[in-house]
């Protein structure tokens, strides 16, 4: 298995800069063994599509759905992403809030945040705010 790296998918998924992009859609292609893409590079993936390349949230979650998709793709909880992913998409929340909702309702954890939206969301969802 191979560990996948933030610029790798960013290529891959852009098309920026041709030269890199090709060489990265050439790799994934080329492929005969699986890519592990962690939480974190999901997470600093997302940041860069929206930041550098003004992704919406909508385009993101669909790149990163067909990334998902892939047979030699895995990830380390695939319905924690796909519940990220649906806060993150349907919300004003950063990606990083998103997955901390998408946790505390997966685990049924009360969670605690300065943050109102994130609090009015995670209560919304039935997950019980605690602390500040």
């Amino acid at each position: 298995m191979i560990e996948l790296d933030t610029n790798v998918l960013v290529y891959h998924l852009t098309g920026t800069p041709p030269s890199l992009a090709t060489k990265s859609r050439e790799y994934f292609a080329q492929l005969n063994e699986s890519v592990h893409i962690s939480d974190l590079i999901v997470a600093e993936t997302v940041y860069v599509l929206e930041s550098a390349f003004g992704f919406s949230k909508a385009q993101i979650r669909a790149a990163m759905g067909t990334v998902f998709a892939s047979t030699a793709t895995v990830v380390d909880d695939l319905e924690l992403l796909d519940r990220t992913f649906a806060h993150y998409s349907e919300s004003r929340l950063a990606f990083a809030d998103a997955y901390v909702i998408a946790q505390a309702e997966q685990s049924s954890r009360k969670m605690a945040t300065f943050d109102k939206r994130l609090k009015k969301v995670a209560q919304t969802t039935g997950i019980e705010v605690d602390g500040p």
